[in-house]
């Protein structure tokens, strides 16, 4: 069985670790989409990992990609 490796003790939000790996950078950005403004239109296992989009004027729309 493989032991779970966990990242430093942050206690931020809903994480008590840092994250450790791809999925985890995924799931922070996911907690945090709020406070950018970004809008998550899809999170996937293969890339693109996240697709969100910010609004840049009143009805126009940004799209961002996790490279």
């Amino acid at each position: 069985m493989t032991k779970r490796i966990f990242g430093k003790k942050i206690n931020f939000k809903s994480l008590s670790c840092a994250p450790v790996n791809e999925l985890g950078v995924v799931y922070l950005f996911g907690v945090l989409h709020d406070s950018f403004d970004f809008k998550i239109e899809s999170i996937q296992a293969s890339f693109p990992d996240c697709i969100a989009r910010r609004q840049i004027s009143r009805d126009k729309w940004e799209e961002l990609i996790d490279p």
